[in-house]
């Protein structure tokens, strides 16, 4: 099979020229397959798991047109060796509708030849909307409910003792409203504050260990954690592709002031994009979780502490609204406010990590080993 010859490359719709990666004709013909076989093994399964309705009439549609695109996978790798038929690249691996058509197209005139309509058993193909409407959604979830039987042999009662535990433990803890703002009550203000949709964007710092804790999501990926590397300074620019994927959803980075200055140039990006989100840093003018290390291995206490900038007046240099908390009451007012208010947001909050080391390290440790 020749691999050789010049490309031809087929634009896209933005006129912007082609992607970096692209893909040949064999290897084409390879990714018809491959998506091929997964769309039938993963729709099979939905099929045979679930008899649902919908998904059986998108299967059909599918099954249907399967054997023109095994034809047109070989009809690919017989173009290639036709000299100048122009037919030679595709600019994105990722085989959007229009390239992908246009590549049809072009192989119409070898379809014919075996009496293909290719273009016909394109349009009929399902598209990934069929499988991600709202209707189809509905549907999958009321035949997972269906299909769940309580197992008499489940016991939870351990589990949720556990559970009721924690609650307890954390209620009052959450109820304290000093001033600076005591990390638990901080967590369940901005739980209060916030839809169940909305997205937090977490930094990295202890106040990642509380709101691991203490924040209830109730919906998936609304919790934006990045616990492996732990890279301080991803709190702003994971809430930034937050509200750019999502615009109509509240999005809320929780920053430390140390992870806040390792990206916060970024607000400059934020204002321009005119992207709407709340930056909440926790301020305590130090790089608080390693402090609390250093103290936890017997190390003096050197070199984390520093001074911040007027945060109020760094985000106003960048176009965004500035805040600083004054008390637990006023921190409640400014999460609603800027909820409520579109733009970019930052919020100057000290916090109080006094208790940190005797919460996490010993009290938790105790309450365990009751249970």
């Amino acid at each position: 099979m020749p691999s050789s010859r010049v490309p031809t490359i087929i634009p896209g719709k933005s006129g912007k020229g082609p992607f970096p990666l692209s893909l040949t004709l064999e290897q084409l013909a390879h990714e018809l397959n491959s998506l091929l076989d997964g769309s039938l093994r993963s729709l099979e399964l939905a099929r045979n798991a679930l008899e649902c309705e919908t998904i059986d009439s998108i299967f059909t549609r599918l099954d249907s047109t399967q054997q023109a695109l095994r034809a047109m996978s070989n009809l690919l790798e017989r173009a290639m060796q036709k000299p100048g038929s122009g037919i030679d690249i595709i600019r994105s691996p990722r085989l959007l509708k229009d390239e992908f058509k246009a590549v049809l197209e072009a192989l119409q005139p070898f379809a014919q030849e075996n009496g293909i309509e290719i273009i016909k058993e394109f349009e009929r193909l399902p598209r990934s909307s069929d499988l991600t409407s709202p209707k189809v959604q509905k549907e999958l979830t009321e035949r997972v409910k269906e299909a769940i039987t309580p197992n008499p042999d489940w016991a939870f009662d351990h589990m949720l003792a556990y559970r009721a535990a924690e609650v307890a433990h954390t209620a009052p803890l959450a109820a304290d409203a000093r001033f600076p703002i005591f990390p638990p009550h901080l967590v369940s203000q901005v739980r209060d504050a916030l839809p169940e949709d909305a997205i937090i964007c977490l930094d990295n710092g202890v106040y990642k260990i509380w709101f691991a804790r203490g924040y209830t999501a109730y919906q998936p990926n609304t919790v934006l954690l990045d616990n492996a590397l732990a890279t301080m300074g991803a709190g702003l620019p994971s809430a930034m592709m937050s509200a750019m994927l999502y615009p109509d959803r509240k999005v809320m980075a929780i920053c430390g002031d140390g992870g806040f200055m390792m990206n916060s140039q970024e607000m400059e990006t934020a204002v321009r994009l005119g992207l709407n989100l709340t930056v909440l840093i926790l301020n305590d003018s130090s790089y608080g979780m390693i402090r609390w290390k250093q103290a936890n291995m017997g190390f003096v206490d050197f070199g984390l502490t520093y001074g911040n900038p007027d945060f109020v007046k760094y985000a106003e240099a960048y176009g965004a609204k500035g805040y600083r908390v004054e008390s637990a009451g006023h921190l409640k007012e400014l999460l609603a406010h800027c909820r409520d208010t579109p733009g970019v947001h930052l919020i100057d909050c000290p916090v109080d990590y006094s208790e940190n080391d005797q919460i996490l390290n010993k009290d938790i440790k105790d309450l365990s080993k009751a249970l």
